[in-house]
């Protein structure tokens, strides 16, 4: 029987050299374990303030709901003028409120006032898929509202518009794709609706006024105001005379809760019955004369709601 040998030979080591590597080793070892601490220290610190912001903020009254009548709401674009007020009507009535809003109109500071309180959470996102917020409708068996316009109308050729005109509008106007686009959206979210069994509402909002609202947001009240304070002319459409519908922010998200709340499933005007003439406006405004007589006469289409619903 034959055996190998084999030889093993044996180098000196420099002692200070496996000292920096037992080091090293041990620095590394540390240094992860110290990471791994922070990774679950940072959230609970994030926790920690926000706790520490909710003891010490002071928030509007919120009504105290059991969790059977307490809902979760989604709240898409509650960031911006009707949104913000919506949110607050819900978060007082003491539901559960998510705001999602990309900011582009909307402005933190409109619901800065809830940041922090335990039933509402604010995320900045862009919805560039609308049939995610449908899809989840469907999948935790919610009800959907759509804020529609009365634009949907156009040009209207019938007064008052009942919702069961279906409108005049100019598809290659300078306000078609605004026009249309609600339009397409209604009919989108009723197909969806026949298809899918998800309860939708539709409110087709008329001229709604009141705080936060955009200085130069294109809407009659805030024009006036901007172009009195700035010495302009004011741009009156046709001779003044002629009416339109006005409704407080608050109002109609008054009706908007009541329109989720009821069974009604078809589109609903929404807006109250004070019908004013255009000139009254400018009565109501402390201007100059010179702003007045210089008023730019504009032509401007008759829109008159029906409000039998």
């Amino acid at each position: 029987m034959t055996f190998s040998v084999m030889k093993f030979r044996f180098y000196p080591v420099d002692q200070e050299v496996m000292k920096v590597a037992v080091q090293t080793i041990q620095e590394n070892g540390e240094l992860q374990i110290e990471r791994k601490i922070e990774e679950v220290i940072a959230p609970l610190r994030e926790k920690i303030r926000d706790l520490e912001v909710s003891f010490t903020q002071k928030y509007p009254p919120v009504k105290f709901l059991s969790e059977k009548d307490r809902k979760r709401i989604l709240l898409t674009g509650g960031a911006g003028f009707v949104g913000s007020h919506l949110a607050d009507k819900l978060m007082m009535d003491g539901h559960e409120v998510t705001v999602v809003d990309n900011f582009f109109t909307g402005r933190k500071r409109n619901v800065e006032h809830w940041i922090g309180h335990e039933n509402f959470e604010l995320i900045n996102h862009d919805v560039v898929e609308p049939l995610y917020i449908e899809g989840l409708a469907k999948r935790v068996g919610a009800r959907l509202l759509l804020a529609s316009t009365s634009e949907v109308y156009g040009d209207p050729e019938v007064h008052p518009q009942n919702e069961e005109y279906w409108g005049h509008v100019n598809p290659i106007g300078p306000r078609a794709c605004y026009d249309e686009g609600k339009r397409v959206a209604e009919t989108m979210c009723y197909a969806y609706m026949k298809q899918e069994g998800v309860e939708v509402r539709v409110a087709r909002i008329f001229n709604t006024f009141g705080s936060r609202m955009h200085m130069n947001d294109g809407r009659v009240v805030s024009n006036f105001i901007l172009q009195a304070l700035q010495g302009e002319p004011l741009t009156v459409y046709g001779s003044g005379s002629q009416t339109r519908a006005f409704q407080y922010v608050s109002d109609l998200v008054n009706g908007l809760v009541s329109l989720m709340n009821s069974n009604v499933s078809s589109p609903v005007n929404l807006v109250s019955f004070r019908i004013v003439l255009c000139s009254h406006y400018l009565s109501e405004f402390d201007l100059n004369q010179t702003v007045l007589h210089n008023a730019e006469h504009l032509e401007l289409p008759v829109v008159l709601p029906c409000t039998s619903k």
